[in-house]
Formats: structure tokens, sequence, C-alpha cells
């Protein structure tokens, strides 16, 4: 089977890169805080730190599982609970959703207020 050649643009936004780079770079920038601590460079010792913990940050939030969807959430739900919210439309409608349901996402709310309404 031929391999599909990529882009940069397209391997750079791949899951793989977006998943595992910032654990890489967070790993680097611990040990160059190590590093500089030992050899008594302390601001750059902070500076690393902080690095690696944004690195972490990035590592943690690509690992992150979206919040599953309720069962009884689909578009005829959706579009009772707008009617009985009188009809919003944009904002209105997505705040409707979660006060109806608020286990419901921000972007699942929004997207299903979109479909509903638009």
């Amino acid at each position: 089977m031929p391999r599909v050649s990529q882009t940069p643009t397209r391997f750079l936004e791949s899951p793989r890169v977006q998943r595992w780079v910032p654990l890489v770079l967070a790993v680097a920038c611990g040990a160059s805080a190590v590093g500089a601590a030992v050899g008594g460079t302390w601001p750059w010792a902070v500076v690393f730190a902080l690095l690696a913990l944004n690195w972490l940050w990035w590592y943690r939030r690509s690992s992150a599982v979206p919040a599953p969807v309720p069962g009884h959430v689909d578009e005829a739900w959706a579009r009772r609970v707008i009617a009985e919210a009188g009809s919003p439309e944009g904002v209105a409608a997505v705040v409707a959703l979660r006060r109806a349901e608020p286990a419901l996402s921000l972007v699942t709310a929004k997207e299903l207020a979109d479909r509903v309404t638009g």
C-alpha cells in the first residue's frame, strides 16, 4: 500500500504530534531546569521549570477526554427546550440548553443549538 505524503501542516496537526510533543518538551525543559539548578544558574532553572509546567499542562490538556453526552440529549430534545424558552437564538439558546441539562458541555450545546436554530 503506497504511503501518502503529508504536508508539514498536516503532520503538525496530527493527533500523534499534538499529544506527544508536549510531553517530550516537558521532559526536556525539566531536564534543563535540573541542569541549570545544578550549574547554579537559578534564574534559568526557574524559567525552564515554568516551561516544563507549561508543556505538562498542554500534555494534560491534549489527553483530556470529552464528557459523554447524556443519552436523552438529541435534536428533538433541543427543539423542545428551545421552544419552551421562547425560541431564543445564539448565546441565549446555548444558555437554555445548558440550564436544561447542566452536564452538557458548552461545545456540544453550541453545536446542538446551531443545528436546531440555524
